[in-house]
């Protein structure tokens, strides 16, 4: 979920034009991320992330970047 919450400052800095604080927060969501890969065992976990990235594309992006 960390890794999730972390996309929206990601993509507000790069708007800015903020690379280098972007770039940071993009290793961290990385990390969390691939922490989650090879320590979670529970599945469902594994299953949630692509339905919340999908929520937070709805909510957050315009539809042209959210479709195809």
């Amino acid at each position: 979920m960390c890794a999730l919450v972390l996309i929206f400052p990601i993509i507000t800095s790069l708007r800015e034009g903020r690379l280098r604080p972007a770039l940071l927060l993009m290793a961290v969501s990385a990390s969390f991320f691939l922490n989650m890969v090879f320590v979670v065992v529970s599945r469902t976990a594994l299953v949630t992330l692509p339905v919340m990235l999908a929520v937070f594309a709805m909510v957050h992006l315009k539809w042209r970047t959210t479709c195809c």
